[in-house]
């Protein structure tokens, strides 16, 4: 939402209140990227599954063991007889780097010939784990059987892929087979979530010590409950359910208000202003700083209605709510400014404008800045890798494969090998981590690591937070580079095999259907899918989509009608410009969407974008527009940037 948070407000704080993206991105249009929809889609993409191994057979995680015939796959044997502190010389690693990406190369399109005899060429032997699997789980190759799936884990128990291939090799195991099954010794350290400062601090509404834990329970069903009708649109029945609960005689006067603030917020952006100012300007009166979405509300439904100054009281009191996220307290900020400034008190908007700019890593921070004829001040130094970092990461075996198989160029592969290293393994293995992230081009690594480290001053290292794609389109760039480093940051955190629940796959987390319809290729849908995992294929793909949305006739370059189209389709941005006809303000458009997680996903991407612009160079005209309610669009200075 703008401020991230109102449906983190919904649940009350609970646990997606603390996630660096509340909402999920909804799928796309399932057969035409233009589709018209009259029902929103919606399907969380928190939850990416992360694919470590390549496309996989359709039976690979089904069925029992002897069911289906199993093969024994034959593979070059790969000799190792020099010392490691041989192997780890930079000439050694980079010759056999190559080798591997030869393999990998050969592998992938099925040559297994080539690849056995590239393997007989290798000295080092200490990534044949991820070749074997490469090989084991290719789309074509034989159905891998229990044997070999077992004499995998005897050898590589501690690769990413452990946990996976322990189970497939347990549904494998053949009817009275009793044979000794290696434990998974895998465990990732990589946890966080992004820009920790700009998370909700409020404390969990569910939850409290005066309470019973019978009560607790009662009433983190019942906030439960509300906010699954709130996000289904019906703040009536939200309003039934909180009023006919017996739980609610649990919570204290706060705690019910913030229910009911949000009550009030799901009135306002299904249009139904009226209920929505009844229900927030007593809550609003009575507990003022309490209920920051109340007052939310009130300025929203005030500024609307052009009554500036009653506008402004309100969103002062979201701005100074405590214990809300830089989004929420920047936003209320902004708006203030905004309210202040068409009431005529200019000292007083240049003031709240200076709050709002102190989170330059938010929508309306950012905005904040523009007007204040400002540019943030990000760090895009990079921690040094060198033969100190080098030795260290070395000396640890899962940062010895992810070292080659960066020089295999198997990013996403040495990307989940140093999540398996424990950054307090070595005296400076933190800096060192994060050091080889950049210098490796590995960004999603670097993305999700980068969050809980600063550097000098006490710095966030933003070339970690807003790292680079490796990767680019096939074709180039067509399109604004900063925009396409945007969306990939809030689709995927730049991992090239995520998939979501709902199916969308790869950097820009395209569904197959949707990449199906853009190339004309049926095959995209079906069979050939697994090519979506293809950093540069996806990039194309997505690249021409983004294309074919702004060329279309009710989109006409309009960023923000590009990016609700590529979360919530087409028909949904058809529907809410329908909804909102008579709002011809850009910013109060997206903040009376019925979509929260539409906003929150827009209002990030945004976000992103300038900050990548900022980092390659290009010009922030769709901030400067935005920043004057303007409606921002992808111009022709900001496309066809390499």
């Amino acid at each position: 939402m703008g401020i991230k948070g109102f449906l983190s407000f919904l649940l009350l704080a609970s646990s997606l209140a603390s996630s660096p993206s509340v909402f999920a991105q909804a799928p796309k249009p399932g057969v035409k990227p233009v589709i018209e929809k009259n029902t929103e889609e919606t399907a969380t993409r928190e939850k990416l599954i992360y694919k470590i191994i390549p496309a996989l057979k359709p039976d690979l995680e089904e069925g029992e063991g002897g069911k289906l015939p199993d093969t024994r796959l034959e593979v070059a044997k790969c000799t190792q007889s020099k010392s490691n502190e041989q192997l780890n010389k930079e000439t050694s690693l980079k010759t056999n780097g190559l080798i591997y990406k030869s393999i990998f190369d050969a592998q992938s399109r099925g040559e297994f010939k080539a690849a056995d005899k590239a393997i007989q060429k290798l000295t080092d032997c200490r990534v044949m784990g991820h070749v074997l699997l490469q090989r084991y789980l290719y789309p074509d190759s034989p159905r891998i059987g229990f044997s070999d799936l077992k004499n995998w884990m005897e050898k590589y128990s501690d690769h990413p892929a452990a946990n996976r291939i322990k189970r497939l090799t347990e549904l494998r195991r053949p009817a009275g087979n009793k044979d000794h099954v290696e434990e998974a010794r895998y465990k990732t350290y990589l946890m966080g979530a992004l820009e920790p400062s700009l998370m909700d601090a409020r404390t969990n509404a569910s939850f409290s010590a005066d309470r019973t834990d019978e009560q607790n329970r009662a009433v983190e069903r019942l906030i439960s409950k509300v906010n699954s009708k709130l996000y289904s649109k019906t703040p009536l029945e939200a309003l039934d359910s909180f009023n006919t609960s017996d739980a609610a005689r649990y919570m204290n006067a706060v705690e019910k208000a913030r229910v009911e603030e949000n009550i009030a917020h799901g009135y306002m952006v299904q249009g139904q202003y009226k209920q929505a100012v009844k229900m927030a300007k007593p809550l609003a009166d009575k507990h003022d700083r309490d209920v920051p979405v109340a007052n939310w509300v009130m300025g929203l439904t005030s500024f609307k209605s052009k009554q500036y100054k009653q506008a402004a009281k309100y969103f002062t009191r979201t701005a100074h709510a405590s214990g809300v996220n830089g989004w929420l307290s920047s936003g209320g900020a902004f708006w203030a400014a905004r309210s202040h400034f068409r009431a005529g008190n200019y000292d007083e908007s240049d003031a709240y404008l200076k709050q709002a700019a102190h989170y330059p890593r938010t929508f309306y921070g950012l905005m904040a800045l523009e007007l204040l004829g400002q540019r943030a001040d990000y760090n895009w130094e990079s921690p040094s890798f060198g033969n100190k970092e080098r030795a260290l990461l070395l000396s640890s075996e899962k940062g010895l494969r992810a070292y080659l198989l960066t020089l295999a160029e198997q990013y996403s592969l040495a990307d989940a090998e140093l999540a398996g290293i424990d950054p307090t393994a070595g005296e400076g293995m933190t800096d060192a981590l994060l050091a080889f992230a950049l210098d490796k081009d590995l960004p999603s690594f670097a993305l999700r690591y980068g969050n809980a480290n600063l550097g000098e001053n006490e710095r966030f290292y933003d070339a970690a937070l807003y790292p680079e794609l490796p990767w680019s389109p096939q074709k180039g760039y067509l399109t604004s580079k900063a925009f396409l480093h945007a969306l990939v940051r809030q689709e995927s955190r730049f991992n090239p095999r995520a998939v979501s629940p709902g199916g969308a796959v790869g950097l820009m987390q395209l569904l197959p259907s949707t990449a199906a319809y853009i190339r004309d290729d049926e095959g995209l849908a079906g069979k050939d899918k697994w090519q979506l995992k293809n950093p540069r294929i996806n990039l194309e793909i997505g690249q021409e989509y983004i294309l074919s949305l702004q060329n279309y006739p009710s989109i006409k370059n309009n960023l923000f009608y590009i990016l609700i189209a590529y979360n919530a389709g087409s028909g949904n941005l058809t529907k809410w410009k329908r909804q909102l006809e008579d709002i011809d303000d850009s910013l109060l458009f997206i903040e009376l969407m019925p979509s929260a997680e539409t906003r929150s996903y827009l209002e990030k991407v945004m976000r992103n974008y300038w900050i990548y612009q900022t980092r390659f160079g290009e010009e922030l005209d769709s901030l400067s527009a935005l920043a004057k309610a303007e409606w921002p669009l992808l111009t022709s200075s900001e496309t066809g940037k390499n």
